[in-house]
């Protein structure tokens, strides 16, 4: 089962700077705090790639009048799941309101869709 996310440059954008570094210490302490934290890492790890390949190729062909167009991006349901779950985790960590807002639209957008 596959999970499609339009998603925004900015939306992508904040993916990218949250998921790079998936292997430091900040998500291994959040992950080590889940049951499965070895599954949940793997698949975040899945997932951090083929956030960052998109984002990387959006940002070599970035256009001014592309700054409101979606781009499609496909999860399947454990990735989308594992996703989820990280955001969620990530919430009450950020202090930036801009940030905040656009973790709390993704947390949403994928919670409606994983049911």
């Amino acid at each position: 089962m596959k999970i499609e996310l339009k998603l925004t440059a900015d939306e992508l954008q904040y993916l990218d700077s949250v998921l790079e570094d998936i292997s430091l210490t900040t998500i291994k302490k959040f992950m080590f705090s889940m049951a499965n934290s070895k599954l949940m890492l793997s698949v975040m790890i899945d997932v951090a790639d083929k956030v960052i390949k998109k984002y990387q190729g959006l940002s070599r062909k970035v256009s001014l009048f592309d700054a409101k167009k979606k781009h499609k991006v496909e999860f399947k349901y454990h990735e989308a799941s594992a996703l989820c779950s990280y955001l969620v985790g990530l919430r009450p960590n950020e202090v930036d309101p801009y940030r905040k807002s656009i973790v709390t639209k993704l947390t949403m957008d994928l919670s409606q869709k994983l049911q």
